[in-house]
């Protein structure tokens, strides 16, 4: 599934406990571990997560999701390692279109710099989501682990993209613009964070990584209140996510 994925763009995340007393788990804790702090702000639960999809591989346990519009691999062990791969939602069939749609309305604009090659589009509401999701799973998932754990190195990315496009395809947001990226990853750099950064701003850092990415697009000066307003939505009304 990993080479899978890695045929287009995909999103990465790592995160590494840093060792103390009470880090080893059984595989079944794992499971309870991730099952109970699935985020539920859209139709499809993250991560994606269904008992006859979760095995015992070498010691840990991993999930494979190989949908008809989403494509998801998840791995967790007894050191409560946890590694995510997932597609983008602007290359499931479902929603392709939509960006496509977006990105012709905007193309007539930016056809003198050349952008008539790009490959594909990032939308600016879905990074938002999909780092806010990470995010509040790694805020369930600090909660559940030991408090004798302080620390988690937690490394995103985003891979596959260059020649990507970020556009938004929701016009009423006011945010009918276009950028394109040069890079083939965006990435934080791996970081370290507190656990009780995770527990409670996991919101804000979400924001923080989504700003951060926004930039590998050279989208440089995004109204950030517009984003924590945008951000509030998938809480209040997740149904349209």
């Amino acid at each position: 599934m990993i080479e899978e994925l890695a045929k287009g763009a995909f999103w990465r995340v790592r995160v590494k406990p840093h060792p103390g007393e009470g880090t080893f788990l059984s595989l079944s804790a794992c499971r309870e571990l991730v099952k109970g702090c699935q985020v539920r702000l859209r139709e499809r639960p993250f991560p994606y997560f269904k008992p006859e999809k979760v095995k015992d591989v070498e010691g840990a346990i991993q999930c494979v999701h190989d949908g008809k519009t989403h494509r998801e691999w998840w791995r967790m062990d007894p050191p409560a390692r946890f590694e995510h791969y997932a597609s983008l939602r602007e290359d499931d069939p479902l929603t392709g279109d939509v960006f496509a749609e977006a990105l012709d309305l905007l193309l007539d604009e930016t056809t003198e710099r050349g952008w008539d090659d790009y490959s594909g589009a990032v939308g600016v509401s879905s990074v938002l989501f999909q780092l806010t999701e990470y995010f509040t799973f790694l805020s369930g998932y600090v909660r559940a682990l030991s408090e004798n754990i302080k620390e988690f190195d937690v490394a995103i990315g985003l891979h596959g993209v260059r020649n990507r496009v970020l556009v938004e395809m929701d016009f009423e947001k006011k945010w009918n613009m276009i950028f394109k990226t040069g890079l083939e990853e965006i990435q934080i750099p791996e970081r370290v964070f507190t656990r009780g950064e995770l527990i409670a701003h996991a919101d804000d850092l979400a924001v923080d990584t989504a700003l951060h990415f926004y930039q590998g697009f050279h989208w440089t000066n995004p109204d950030r209140n517009h984003i924590e307003k945008e951000q509030q939505r998938f809480f209040q009304d997740p149904s349209d996510y």
